[in-house]
């Protein structure tokens, strides 16, 4: 069951519940030092500093975002599924027709998402202002992935100069859905010749939607 920690203090509602078979899936807490103490020990959970503007539908599409991320981190993880393919092609070519890169479709996923967040959710100024709603993680190892390909099958100079620089520009602690999208979006360029990407509907971003069963915490 997925657990809402409200007034988190440094997580000992959470760790207990945890042991007992519990998921939390986010934190809320104002002060700052327990927010580090969250952040060391649940780096890959989104915490919230003040309780007054949580709403429900930030918190649905914060976990729908990291649960995206998540599925797309693996994808890209698991590596192209076309025997001898080494995503170096534009896949528009007859070569490639009838066939379907797995590291292509994790970069035009990821571009779909971050584009979706960007144009219609209520969370994106305020996970750009605070590193802890989207946890740093999930981004900068989505950044390194999608930098890790651009390098690979960039194909002129110019494309080698741009992704040499955002490599030497690059720090984890640093990476916003802004860049992250940006990046990802020159590299399907690159892959694509620049064909436009499918919009991501409301019904695609929901479906990697999560619940929450359990609402607990510490006193105000």
């Amino acid at each position: 069951m997925n657990v809402l920690d409200l007034f988190s203090g440094i997580g000992g509602f959470s760790l207990g519940l945890e042991r007992a078979g519990f998921k939390t899936v986010a934190f809320c807490e104002i002060e700052e030092f327990p927010r580090k103490v969250l952040k060391k020990h649940w780096p890959d959970v989104p915490i919230y500093e003040d309780v007054r503007s949580l709403t429900s539908v930030s918190i649905n599409e914060t976990l729908t975002l990291c649960n995206h991320l998540k599925k797309i981190s693996i994808q890209m993880q698991e590596g192209c599924t076309i025997v001898g393919c080494q995503c170096s092609k534009s896949l528009t070519s007859s070569e490639y027709q009838d066939k379907v890169c797995t590291i292509l479709l994790g970069v035009e996923a990821l571009y779909s998402v971050l584009d979706y967040v960007m144009e219609k959710t209520t969370i994106f100024t305020e996970a750009e202002k605070s590193s802890l709603i989207i946890p740093k993680t999930y981004l900068s190892t989505l950044y390194e992935k999608v930098l890790l390909l651009g390098k690979r099958i960039a194909k002129n100079a110019d494309q080698i100069q741009f992704l040499q620089t955002e490599e030497q520009e690059y720090k984890p602690t640093t990476v916003t859905i802004t860049s992250l999208w940006k990046l990802c979006g020159y590299v399907k360029n690159v892959i694509t010749n620049g064909t436009k990407t499918t919009k991501l509907s409301k019904g695609g971003f929901c479906e990697a939607a999560s619940t929450i069963d359990v609402v607990t915490g510490g006193f105000p």
